[in-house]
Order: C-alpha cells, then structure tokens, then sequence
C-alpha cells in the first residue's frame, strides 16, 4: 500500500451523507493529492501522483483481521462520524464516571460477547469525546477524539477531529472549516469515475 511517512498535511473538502457515504478530497498546492469515496458498499481511494486506484469492499474488512488497511480507511471514517450505527443490532452497557459516561458496545460471537466498540461521552454537554473501534481479536482497530464542537443549525458539530490507526501508526487530524449541514448533495458526488491512466488495485 501506500507508504505516507512523517507528517502529511493538505486542505480538503469532506462531503457525508448518512448512511455511510462519505467523499474525501484531499489538495496539495491546488492539485489533488488523494480523493477517496465510500457508499457504503465499495470503497475507491486514488492517489493521482501514483496513477492507482486502491478499491475495496467496505464490510469486508469490519470482520477480518487482515492487515490490508490503506491509508486511511474511508468506510472507517464514515463510521466514525456517524456512530450511531455502531449500536445497531450490537448490545451495549454504560459505566458512569464524575465527568463523562463511558458506552460499551459488544458484539456476540456465537457464545460469546466481544469488544466491537467503546465511546466516551461528556457528562457536561453530551458530547462524544473519543471513539474506538476493535478488531475481532479486541485489539484496537481505530481510534479517533473530537475536539472544538460548535453549535451549527442547532446540531453540536465537532470542528477538529483526530483518528488514528494502530496498525499502520498512521494518524489523519480533520480540521473542519466553513461547515454546512443538510445542504443537498448530488448523487454523483459518491459515485466513482475511473480516471484516465491510473490502474485499480483490488485490495480484499
């Protein structure tokens, strides 16, 4: 996959529409440096400078344990910012602390209950603070914090987000900008163009 070593930093628009569509444009000196969409079924993640486009089914890899993250898992980053679909059809449990609630969220196995998710929550203005996401082998597939939430039409939106990546030490810190909420989106926005000269990688 690609290798992004150090720190990388770039402007971007960030589109997402529930459920779980999400379009990353990430720009560099005014060209484009990586685009990724995700509709929930597949994901695409191009990168123009190494004309390839790393393509992927999103579901697939919520249950496996393989190492075939790229840099950064769109579908992820869907999930996080819509994490109420972590409870759906999952069990979950709260442990209250003097601050914040801390939400636990399990997933059964046949017999057993295993880690799928746990949110910190702050008891002061209800919001979400930080999120994890585990693997099936409960070890830490992602995590992301929240930071700066500002009221914008009457939803507390968080204006700084950082989501960070174990496996592959790769950290993506959003700092959002001119931010919108229930604009109409088109359709095309989410639907994947094959570029001209860049091959696709299937990655699952």
């Amino acid at each position: 996959g690609p290798e992004i070593n150090g720190e990388f930093r770039c402007k971007g628009v960030v589109r997402f529409q529930k459920p779980g569509k999400i379009r990353v444009i990430g720009s560099k000196l005014a060209r484009t440096s990586f685009d990724m969409i995700s509709d929930r079924e597949n994901y695409w993640f191009y990168l123009p400078k190494e004309k390839v486009v790393y393509k992927g089914k999103c579901n697939v890899m919520r249950n496996s344990n393989t190492k075939a993250y790229i840099f950064p898992d769109p579908d992820d980053i869907a999930t996080l910012l819509e994490y109420d679909r972590l409870f759906e059809g999952r069990h979950f449990y709260m442990e209250t602390w003097p601050a914040f609630w801390l939400v636990h969220i399990l997933e059964q196995r046949s017999e057993e209950f295993v880690p799928y998710g746990r949110l910190s929550v702050n008891r002061i203005d209800n919001t979400v603070t930080e999120l994890t996401m585990f693997k099936p082998d409960s070890f830490v597939r992602v995590q992301a914090s929240f930071h700066d939430y500002a009221e914008i039409n009457g939803q507390s939106i968080p204006k700084a987000i950082q989501i960070h990546w174990p496996d592959t030490k790769t950290t993506l810190t959003l700092n959002l900008n001119n931010i919108t909420i229930n604009e109409t989106l088109k359709a095309e926005i989410f639907q994947f163009k094959k570029p001209k000269n860049a091959r696709i990688i299937e990655i699952n």
